[in-house]
């Protein structure tokens, strides 16, 4: 019985940080696309600012009590999907502006 919960507890987090990752990614793929000047910055860091992002802006919304504008709910975990691309957005910029800062 225990084993049963933790295993779909291990799941359900599995899922949804999967989601936040794919969502995080076709960002920053498009930021990439749209923008020379985020492709100049090392991949290294530009995914984990966006995936960092929007972990933060998910977690931050959930614990702010944020309204959330879409969410997908996986298992008993609500995933923030406005929040997430808010989160992943912020964290395009604070890559590129990272970047730009070590240039100079």
């Amino acid at each position: 019985m225990i084993l049963r919960t933790l295993l779909r507890l291990i799941g359900e987090v599995a899922a949804w940080t999967a989601l936040v990752v794919v969502i995080s990614t076709a960002l920053m793929t498009a930021a990439g696309l749209v923008s020379a000047r985020i492709a100049q910055v090392p991949r290294r860091l530009i995914i984990g600012m966006t995936i960092g992002g929007a972990l933060v802006a998910a977690g931050l919304s959930h614990r702010l009590g944020l309204p959330e504008l879409f969410v997908i709910d996986i298992g008993r975990r609500p995933l923030p999907v406005a929040w997430v691309v808010a989160g992943s957005v912020l964290g395009i910029a604070a890559a590129w502006l990272v970047r730009r800062r070590s240039q100079a």
